[in-house]
């Protein structure tokens, strides 16, 4: 996902600053480049020799074979979320030249609209797009590391809205946090009977949550 992310990036940064004749160059006319960019490749290398590569490697083919092991509910997670986060940066762009128009403006607002978000779709696309929002709605933006900095400082509030309603929220659908919908996965595949997406949010998820959250939001959020 790091790789993922650092690919977006810098396509985010080439629409937002396009080069001319191959260089890297922006609008005020100074260049730009990765400093450490070998660093990826120790990362690259880190992923291969993950503790998860090793496990599988080294597990017995027969316990494989006992637990009916295949990747096919991971691979289906990695296409799901491979597509949210392919198409994420308009969303981040729109949300941070329409902010005002949203109407999204108190702690409150950010909160359960941010959790809201997150149990339909994930925790990092959701937070990242309501930070966009946030940005936008004081005049900064994502690409100024200086204008982040201010945002944190003198807007921390937004922030802490924003981070609480993404993070918490995903547990309300099988899609709103990776391992939720990898389990699902998992079971579907073994033939166990699992309850549906509805089923799961509506019966079981929502009567739980739903009033922690709404505590959560009047002890914090009130005002």
């Amino acid at each position: 996902m790091l790789i993922i992310f650092w690919v977006l990036a810098s396509l985010h940064f080439r629409k937002r600053h396009p080069s001319e004749e191959g260089a890297k160059e922006s609008a005020s006319g100074e260049t730009w480049h990765y400093d450490g960019a070998t660093t990826f490749i120790f990362m690259l290398v880190l992923l291969a020799a993950s503790i998860a590569v090793a496990a599988y490697l080294f597990t017995p083919r027969q316990i494989h074979r006992s637990n009916d092991f295949t990747f096919a509910p991971i691979k289906e997670v990695v296409w799901i979320f491979l597509g949210i986060f392919g198409t994420i940066i308009p969303v981040l762009d729109y949300m941070e030249m329409h902010a005002v128009r949203l109407g999204v403006r108190s702690d409150l607002q950010f909160y359960w609209g941010t959790g809201a978000l997150s149990a339909l779709l994930d925790n990092t696309p959701t937070y990242l797009t309501f930070l966009a929002g946030a940005l936008g709605l004081q005049g900064l933006s994502m690409d100024n590391a200086a204008q982040m900095s201010e945002f944190i400082s003198r807007h921390d509030h937004h922030l802490v809205a924003i981070s609480l309603g993404a993070t918490c929220f995903g547990a309300l659908t099988y899609i709103g946090n990776g391992p939720n919908l990898l389990v699902k996965a998992i079971t579907e595949h073994a033939k166990v009977e699992t309850p549906s997406c509805f089923g799961y949010a509506f019966k079981f998820a929502t009567p739980v949550l739903a009033p922690i959250f709404i505590l959560v939001s009047i002890w914090f959020f009130r005002n």
